[in-house]
């Protein structure tokens, strides 16, 4: 709560530990007519923004800063559509529409953003309330709802409908929805003006079971979801049509708490989140003005990124001696439907810390070192938290020296608040290319650095700690030739006025001497590891504060 003071904001509601901002507007301007219709599309490694208004039509970019770029292309159709979404099959992207008429079509969007022919075209029966693309391990559905009937029909490569993989009856008349994903596992979010209800989607386009349940707080007119820092939110308006809030998603895929809550001086009807470099912005409309605003997540930094233990693990939480959540998991690369074994929101943290402005990244080109660039709070905080590291681990980096460590180095582990028995322990461990700077060390507790389940005890923790992890990268690197990506978050728990780590999130790359992912030795090439930072009296206390970190 103490790094909380170096910043003021507006509009924002702090719940637990992580608060989310509105922030400010990166550009506003007005447009020449209506476009009631907005699509996300995703071209070529660039993000656009397909418009519709009446039958005129245009495609913008939208650049890295939060503005609009260019304009791509533009022109008429014969329809006019009020409903649409964009999706990729096989790096292809495309574009669905559907009118009043009941006529849709598919079309190709084209490199530089461009809109190409027509594809597929024909007549729905009815014309559905509620229509959005789902993806399940990389199988991509449309999600229709009319009345309250639901059905599933597959998307198929080249821009063709493929079959009804799934129909029923819904528990009420839905008219608002979306889907969204955590960590593998797709999930839909449907409401009506009283109720909502969450559903998993499974493998083939089937739908799974309702997963939760609730009544709306406020009459609810439009929803959107957004992704960011490891966490799923959406936005809501309610019917005052100026009162708005954003809510979080919890990793089991239930509703979580409120996250902010603001009111705006005017309506818009239209608000559409969107992400350029990993940087999170939102979009509203109101008639022919528009403004985009970027949104933030507020310090301190003190995120938990996934709670594994939570749908994991029939252990309620999992504490010390043999049960102690040392917990690694291994990732099945290219992706995976096991929410057990998804660490690669490891890099889009990284990613997002990299563009936030409350962060100053430092990048290292320097030989000596494995670490190519690590991240603290911004320039200005009353003391540096290293909050995420990068590293590219080869032969030349590993050394026998243990030099001890310096004075600054030492100075910087006690501002940090360490406990009776923490250890002054390294990040990046000097023996494989670790710097001895005050922002490579961290108090850790002896269970993480060196594997001890309580202080003087010899008994050592069945799972990997983090010098066995130490061990495997530098036994790969001196042995195969290749080298090691190396990838790391660092979390601090909400706990008052402690600026002692609480959890690390490690990620490890394997690559062979050509610099493609590999196995070796029964490891696979995507390993992600996660270190909880427990302090020995948390162990002899069961009913410790450390243990009521919020998730």
């Amino acid at each position: 709560m103490l790094l909380l003071l170096l910043y003021t904001f507006t509009t924002v509601v702090t719940v637990n530990c992580i608060a989310v901002e509105i922030g400010n507007v990166t550009e506003n301007g007005d447009w020449s007519k209506k476009y009631d219709l907005w699509v996300e599309l995703k071209m070529d490694g660039k993000i656009y923004f397909f418009a519709l208004g009446g039958y005129d039509w245009f495609i913008k970019e939208l650049l890295h800063d939060g503005t609009f770029g260019r304009q791509t292309d533009n022109g008429k159709f014969i329809y006019m559509y009020n409903m649409g979404f964009g999706y990729n099959i096989e790096g292809r992207q495309y574009l669905y529409a559907i009118g009043e008429t009941k006529y849709w079509f598919i079309q190709e969007i084209l490199a530089g953003g461009r809109l190409g022919k027509e594809i597929s075209k024909g007549y729905w029966s009815t014309k559905p309330d509620i229509i959005f693309p789902v993806n399940v391990n990389r199988e991509y559905f449309a999600l229709t709802v009319t009345a309250e009937k639901l059905y599933m029909i597959k998307l198929k490569s080249g821009g063709k409908l493929g079959e009804e993989t799934d129909k029923g009856k819904l528990s009420a008349q839905y008219t608002l929805g979306f889907p969204f994903s955590i960590h593998g596992r797709q999930f839909i979010y449907l409401c009506d003006t009283a109720q909502w209800s969450i559903m998993e989607v499974t493998s083939g386009g089937k739908m799974g079971k309702e997963i939760d349940y609730g009544k709306c707080r406020k009459k609810p007119i439009q929803y959107y979801p957004f992704f960011m820092r490891g966490k799923q939110y959406y936005y809501g308006l309610n019917e005052s049509k100026k009162d708005w809030f954003i809510q979080e998603f919890l990793p089991s895929g239930q509703m979580g708490s409120v996250k902010a809550t603001g009111l705006w001086e005017d309506y818009y009807p239209l608000s559409l989140p969107f992400k350029v470099d990993g940087i999170q912005y939102m979009y509203f409309l109101n008639g022919k003005n528009y403004t985009i605003r970027k949104l933030l997540q507020i310090p301190p930094f003190c995120p938990i990124l996934v709670k594994p233990q939570s749908y994991c693990s029939e252990e309620a939480k999992m504490k010390c001696g043999i049960l102690y959540p040392r917990i690694e998991r291994v990732m099945n690369y290219g992706g995976s439907s096991d929410a057990c074994t998804e660490f690669n929101f490891i890099t889009e943290f990284i990613s997002d810390i990299v563009h936030d402005g409350y962060y100053k990244t430092t990048k290292i080109k320097d030989p000596k070192t494995a670490i190519t660039s690590y991240s603290i709070l911004k320039k200005g905080s009353t003391i540096d938290l290293t909050v995420a590291m990068n590293a590219e681990i080869h032969y030349e980096h590993l050394t026998q020296k243990n030099d001890s460590e310096p004075k600054a180095v030492l100075d910087q582990v006690k501002k940090l608040e360490s406990v009776e028995s923490d250890k002054t322990g390294h990040l990046l461990a000097p023996t494989l290319g670790g710097a001895l700077k005050p922002y490579n060390f961290v108090p850790q507790s002896p269970m993480i650095n060196r594997k001890l389940l309580v202080e003087g005890n010899s008994i050592r923790a069945p799972q990997r700690g983090w010098f066995d992890v130490e061990r495997l990268i530098h036994n790969y690197v001196s042995e195969t030739g290749g080298y090691v990506g190396w990838h790391l978050v660092i979390s601090y728990g909400n706990l008052a006025n402690s600026l002692r780590p609480t959890e690390f999130w490690l990620l490890i790359k394997l690559y062979n001497d050509e610099g493609k992912l590999t196995n070796w030795e029964g490891n696979k090439p995507i390993t992600g590891y996660h270190f909880r930072n427990v302090p020995k009296q948390a162990c002899t206390d069961l009913k410790s504060i450390w243990w009521n970190i919020p998730y």
